[in-house]
């Protein structure tokens, strides 16, 4: 009788571990699932961005702020629309499609990755690319890169999403 116990705790050992194993990947699963192309949907807001733009004439540091509105996703395509404003006391250029402004908004093209979790945001209207990864379902990473003929402008900042908007 003894022999029969001392296999049997191991077979009830190894059948404990596997439920809990088990539930343990269905918990992981779940949560990786639970962010997809629908998740980016809607309008997310930066705070205080610091960013870096390189012109001929020196580099400058200066602070801006924005939003881009997620309109649609489509087979891993998205539609969206960027808008943003420099801070008053940044003392560099910026310019949108060749203009010098304070203020634009842009219609922005992209696509997913197959994660459905990050992609690629590109600007109609400059040579900027957004690169976008969403952390949860209320927070996104962004880094932002735009090259010109003689110019350069770069970010990276994390996008918060309000509900009510």
């Amino acid at each position: 009788m003894n022999t029969i116990l001392k296999i049997r705790r191991p077979v009830v050992l190894f059948r404990g571990v596997f439920v809990i194993l088990s539930a343990a990947m269905v918990i992981a699963s779940g949560a990786a699932h639970a962010l997809d192309a629908k998740s980016f949907l809607g309008v997310w807001h930066s705070g205080p961005m610091h960013l870096h733009v390189h012109h001929p004439d020196g580099a400058h540091a200066g602070e801006s702020s924005g939003t881009i509105e997620i309109t649609e996703t489509h087979n891993g395509l998205v539609h969206a629309v960027a808008t943003w404003q420099i801070s008053d006391d940044h003392k560099g250029k910026a310019d949108h499609a060749g203009v010098i402004v304070r203020t634009a908004k842009s219609k922005l093209v992209g696509v997913l990755n197959f994660d459905n979790i990050s992609g690629q945001l590109l600007d109609t209207e400059d040579n900027g690319t957004f690169h976008v990864r969403l952390v949860d379902e209320d927070h996104m990473q962004v880094v932002y890169v735009e090259q010109g003929d003689h110019e350069a402008t770069l970010f990276r900042t994390v996008l918060v999403r309000h509900r009510d908007d």
